[in-house]
């Protein structure tokens, strides 16, 4: 798909607010909460994962809604589903009385996602400047053989 270049201000501008909210609410799932006198962080997940069956299907569907909006940022299948892995085991032990609990205090599947998705984006950006740098270079390789060319039709 092309787009035009105010479009793809938009879209990134788009992106980016997106991929803000994002962090902030992952942020606010895994580690939102400081645990005094000490350097860890808990987050609503945790707390919220105290009540049984509905609290973890609560937090689990806002890992999916993360998950979801992943996909607007045409991540590769391989990191989706990484992604989808990371939310699957913090569901999946999140059902286990007690140790479920414990588990998602520490496991922050969130805040793994949120980072994969900027890695990828990260790597995108990369890819998007070499293309743009290779281009560049192309086409002043291109109107230099022109000259050079033209040049050897007048010696000719």
């Amino acid at each position: 798909m092309d787009y035009s270049e105010d479009q793809k201000d938009i879209n990134g501008e788009y992106l980016a607010k997106k991929l803000a909210s994002l962090k902030r609410l992952a942020h606010w799932l895994d580690e939102s909460i400081k645990i005094p006198g000490t350097e860890s962080k808990i987050g609503i997940d945790g707390i919220i994962g105290l009540v049984p069956i509905i609290g973890d299907i609560t937090t689990g569907g806002l890992s999916a809604y993360i998950l979801y909006q992943a996909t607007k940022f045409n991540i590769p299948k391989k990191t989706l589903l990484r992604m989808i892995l990371n939310v699957t085991v913090d569901m999946g032990i999140g059902f286990v009385p007690i140790l479920g609990d414990l588990f998602d205090f520490y496991w922050k599947a969130n805040l793994a996602n949120i980072n994969l998705l900027i890695s990828h984006m990260e790597s995108e950006m990369a890819n998007h400047e070499m293309e743009r740098k290779f281009s560049r270079k192309s086409e002043l390789s291109g109107s230099n053989k022109g000259i050079i060319n033209e040049n050897d039709r007048k010696a000719q």
